[in-house]
């Protein structure tokens, strides 16, 4: 709900022509109070409330409860992973917290599922049955023979 720009909480007519992509640009860029969601977002907003994304504070403005776990939620969004060897202490202690939670998963591997599952797609069968095949089809005697260089080319 908050990253996503087809999110239900992301158009405020009150705003006009001020508008963002996302509910977090939103609350980044500008102040946002409770009296300018619309009644059909505020199932959306008690949702982020109760599970404290984000709080309204004494002045009715919507504010986010962890700028540090929200960072993080909001890279692994757009990135599908995490690597804390690359983030700032503060990060990396919020990330160790998310792990003890159980609210992320820490894999030792070389690649990630999302780069695993692209190889996948273009060497193998197992995963996608509309991957290219390739390591099968030459492994198993089932490419073109020479007359047909194009196939072999492509």
């Amino acid at each position: 709900m908050m990253f996503s720009d087809q999110s239900n909480i992301t158009y405020f007519p009150k705003y006009g022509d001020r508008q963002y992509n996302t509910f977090i640009e939103r609350l980044n860029a500008d102040k946002l109070y409770l009296q300018d969601i619309e009644d059909y977002q505020k199932p959306s907003l008690d949702w982020l409330i109760d599970h404290d994304y984000v709080a309204v504070n004494e002045s009715n403005e919507i504010v986010l409860v962890n700028r540090d776990r929200t960072f993080i939620y909001y890279y692994i969004y757009n990135k599908g992973v995490v690597v804390s060897n690359k983030l700032s202490d503060n990060l990396k202690h919020e990330v160790d917290k998310l792990l003890n939670e159980g609210a992320l998963v820490a894999e030792n591997k070389l690649l990630t599922r999302q780069e695993a599952n692209y190889i996948d797609y273009y060497l193998n069968k197992s995963n996608f049955i509309n991957g290219h095949d390739l390591r099968n089809k030459y492994l198993h005697g089932t490419s073109s023979g020479h007359y047909n260089e194009n196939e072999h080319y492509v």
